[in-house]
């Protein structure tokens, strides 16, 4: 039995499978590329919550 709950498999799932992020979710240091118009955006410090694309104004990123 899992001691966490039955959310923690489908919650690993999620991210090997590589879902796209949504702008305002907090993230850690890495690149990140818009998924409407292929804009990178490059965070090298701290934690941060995701912004929308400066560029397009989209709000899904994926995690280069």
């Amino acid at each position: 039995m899992n001691p966490f709950g039955s959310s923690g498999p489908h919650m690993r799932d999620k991210y090997a499978a590589k879902a796209p992020l949504v702008s305002g979710e907090t993230v850690a240091p890495g690149d990140y590329r818009c998924c409407e118009c292929g804009y990178d955006l490059k965070i090298e410090r701290g934690i941060v919550n995701l912004p929308v694309c400066p560029r397009c104004q989209g709000e899904l990123w994926e995690l280069r």
